[in-house]
């Protein structure tokens, strides 16, 4: 699998696993970090999640969302 092709994966499941979560006032997706971790970082420099070294957690920016759900929409058109 290539790189490109993990990243969305995991950006996806990423965005289908994660739960809402406030913080001051605003509303965030955040899932758990549970993916390798050189994915993640890419994820990072792209702008599509937020993640500290501290937390567990990973938080999506809103391109992710949006790319995550482009992803999710061509996949509905796949024939398994």
């Amino acid at each position: 699998m290539n790189n490109e092709k993990l990243k969305d994966l995991i950006l996806t499941v990423v965005y289908e696993t994660a739960f809402k979560e406030r913080i001051l006032n605003e509303e965030i997706l955040t899932s758990w970090k549970g993916y390798p971790f050189e994915v993640l970082n890419d994820l990072e420099s792209e702008n599509l999640i937020y993640q500290t070294r501290k937390s567990k957690s990973v938080r999506l920016s809103d391109e992710g969302i949006e790319k995550a759900q482009r992803i999710l929409k061509v996949l509905e058109n796949v024939e398994w």
